[in-house]
């Protein structure tokens, strides 16, 4: 059935309709948290998107025993809005937000590599947790039922036990700044008033000015730029993949799992061992290169060694990006099934891509508003994300029966293309 066109494209279109849905999910998603952090606190934050996890998997257990089409219908928008409020990476970005407040600068890269990679394994381990409860039930509603267990558990854990990151004294002076920023611009109207907070990370990304210099600092919107694009190329790649897979190879729903596990497997481990060894590894070197041709001797060796964590940065996400470049064209090259899982291991190791750039991102501002820069960054990557289906899902859905690979293709142009606008950026 899945090999006849008109199949193909409406599975297509239907993946593609499910990926704009969460890319407006997740800039409702990022704006709100980062008024909730900035306001009430990180773990607050971190509280609501798990509440809303938490609705999601009990709306989807009441769909599933309602036997009316119409409110069927209701049930599952509602679902599919929870859902996208509440996907995995808006859960990484609740914890980035609360990371990058506890660690030091040498370590801030390790330590959000290190969280994506413990995320990545997550998800793996899901695929297979719940791929083993579907097979020996034989049904799906149970693995709703354990996820909501796991929902209660975590929201308890973190209620519990995980302590505040971002204290009353550093909102407080947090809110003084926004008041005499705000008292600086001209009235606003009324519309402008409301619409204002919801857009009010965006505000991090125009360049600020160097009272000492007069020059501007260019980073946040180049930062911008790139993960637009990245993510505008790379947002649809992994429905692209499913859909590549088993409407076009034809795989297996085991098939597909193993290929899903692989990618997320290969991605925790490149996230938690491999980048935080490059990292400590490189970092002491560019540092010495840095010390040894430093432009100017009143250089100092914070500076330096900010310039050496810098371009450090840099170069593991645009090697990252080249490399997950590579996965998307050999995948769309290739037709034996272990070239394939060759592939989606290579487009695996590109995996220290995002946490590294958040690293960079949040080296872009001063410490009290790196929540803020975070979601501006998140936000347009969501724009990127919700634009990715309609221009790469109309790539696919046109060329599925003719051409399925061009959208490997074209993902692959894009990201390489957005990678090295990285370096633009003034170290």
């Amino acid at each position: 059935m899945c090999t006849l066109p008109v199949v193909q494209k409406r599975y297509a279109t239907t993946l593609t309709v499910m990926a704009i849905s969460d890319g407006i999910g997740s800039m409702v998603a990022y704006s709100g948290l980062s008024f909730l952090a900035s306001r009430l606190g990180r773990k607050p934050a971190i509280l609501s998107v798990i509440a809303v996890g938490l609705a999601a998997n009990l709306v989807i257990i009441s769909f599933k025993h309602v036997h009316d089409i119409h409110i069927e219908f209701v049930f599952l928008a509602v679902w599919m809005v929870f859902n996208s409020l509440s996907q995995p990476l808006i859960i990484t970005f609740a914890m980035n937000i609360y990371l990058v407040d506890l660690v030091n600068t040498e370590e801030r890269t390790a330590a959000l590599s290190s969280l994506w990679g413990w995320s990545t394994l997550g998800s793996a381990l899901s695929f297979t947790i719940g791929g083993t409860i579907t097979t020996r039930s034989d049904q799906d509603l149970p693995v709703y039922y354990v996820a909501c267990a796991i929902w209660i558990a975590l929201y308890v854990y973190i209620y519990l036990l995980v302590p505040e990151s971002f204290p009353k004294y550093k909102r407080d002076e947090l809110r003084r700044a926004r008041t005499l920023a705000a008292q600086e611009l001209p009235p606003r109207s009324w519309l402008r008033s409301k619409v204002q907070p919801i857009l009010e990370p965006l505000v991090h990304i125009k360049p600020t000015l160097n009272p000492e210099t007069g020059a501007r600092n260019w980073r946040m919107v180049l930062c911008a730029v790139h993960v637009f694009f990245v993510d505008l190329g790379e947002g649809y790649g992994p429905t692209a993949l499913i859909v590549y897979l088993t409407a076009v190879q034809r795989y297996t729903p085991q098939e597909m799992g193993y290929s899903l596990t692989t990618l997320n497997l290969v991605g925790a481990l490149v996230l938690t061992v491999i980048i935080p060894y490059a990292v400590g590894l490189l970092r002491p070197r560019y540092a010495r290169r840095y010390a040894t041709h430093a432009p100017s001797a009143d250089d100092s060796e914070e500076k330096l060694l900010s310039r050496a964590r810098d371009r450090v940065d840099i170069h593991l996400v645009f090697l990252s990006w080249c490399i997950a470049a590579s996965g998307f064209i050999i995948l769309g090259s290739v037709t034996s099934r272990i070239a394939q899982l060759g592939a989606v291991v290579l487009f695996g190791c590109g995996a220290g891509r995002a946490p590294v750039f958040r690293s960079l991102v949040v080296s872009s501002v001063e410490p009290l508003k790196q929540a803020q820069a975070l979601a501006a960054i998140e936000m347009v990557a969501g724009f990127g994300k919700l634009l990715s289906p309609v221009l790469m899902g109309s790539i696919l859905s046109a060329t599925i029966s003719t051409l399925p690979q061009l959208v490997f293709y074209v993902q692959a142009g894009i990201v390489v293309s957005a990678a090295t606008v990285l370096f633009l950026v003034k170290i």
